[in-house]
């Protein structure tokens, strides 16, 4: 995320030059949220990596949306 938010020119997204459609975001509120995501990013890779194999992968989907909804 933090690579791609410094990457110009790109059309409609926050670079480090413009906006694009987000008027209320600019390089520096994009780190901030990015980073603020850094433990559920963490969360989610651990949630994958100790999923049972044995188990339906629409109960990975149930733990990921929970983390994703924390994060929110």
């Amino acid at each position: 995320m933090l690579s791609e938010v410094v990457t110009w020119p790109k059309p409609g997204l926050v670079d480090p030059v413009e906006h694009g459609t987000h008027p209320d975001m600019d390089v520096f509120t994009f780190i901030k949220s990015a980073t603020s995501l850094r433990p559920y990013f963490y969360q989610a890779a651990q949630a994958g990596i100790h999923f049972p194999v044995e188990q339906p992968l629409t109960r990975l989907f149930d733990q990921l949306r929970h983390l994703g909804l924390k994060a929110e």
